[in-house]
């Protein structure tokens, strides 16, 4: 519980930032491009109710972000981003590897403070991601196989257990830390933690207790111009 009261705090940053002292604002607005490499995992409890014991794996992360200042060193700044992320469920063979490619809308109060040359770069806020596609991976031994993910909200008893069913819709909240140098060039290191569950309903599973969560750190490297 202290956990989701501390997300929705950070959540409320960017609305009070662009509410502070509207008289000081800076006319820039600022546009960049991002991309960067994501190690992304998935959190919460199996349908036992015990602990997830998912590895994380890698992914990209690419898109474009929108600043608009609020003050001297403050900073409201969105964005769209293409975001993969997922797990690794197993340690043996075979193994099952989740991907799923969001459409990632991010929305951050960022501070910055001069240093040497440049800026130091901190942010906080949530973000909202749709689905747009997924898939898992079985590893074998000598072979793999592919499906696609299903995104559901229920999972009817009817449905197959040869296929994996998740939410499309994730949400969650995100911070992140960077260096700005004077070329317009930055480098940020980010980490976000989903508070929505990205397991559907599942009515195969009788008292099923599955609560999964995307939770991830990434490095990004970006422009602005």
């Amino acid at each position: 519980m202290k956990i989701r009261w501390l997300i929705f705090a950070v959540m409320q940053l960017p609305l009070a930032f662009f509410l502070s002292a509207q008289e000081t604002r800076e006319p820039l607005i600022e546009y960049a491009v991002q991309a960067g490499l994501n190690l992304q995992g998935m959190i919460g409890k199996d349908a036992e109710g015990d602990k997830l014991g998912y590895s994380r794996i890698n992914g990209l992360r690419l898109g474009f972000s929108i600043h608009l200042p609020v003050k001297q060193d403050l900073s409201v700044r969105g964005g769209l981003f293409i975001a993969q992320k997922g797990a690794e469920n197993g340690t043996v063979s075979p193994r099952n590897i989740y991907k799923i490619y969001y459409l990632e809308v991010p929305l951050f109060a960022t501070y910055k403070r001069p240093a040497g040359t440049g800026w130091f770069e901190f942010g906080a806020g949530p973000y909202a991601g749709y689905g747009l596609k997924g898939k898992t991976i079985i590893k074998g031994s000598n072979e793999s196989l592919e499906t696609d993910i299903e995104f559901k909200k229920i999972v009817q008893p009817e449905e197959p257990y040869s296929l994996n069913y998740f939410r499309r819709f994730d949400a969650g909240a995100g911070v992140f830390a960077g260096y700005k140098w004077p070329s317009g060039i930055f480098m940020q290191i980010s980490g976000n933690l989903g508070i929505l569950k990205i397991n559907p309903e599942d009515q195969r599973i009788v008292d099923d207790q599955t609560a999964i969560r995307n939770v991830g750190m990434g490095v990004l490297l970006g422009i602005v111009f």
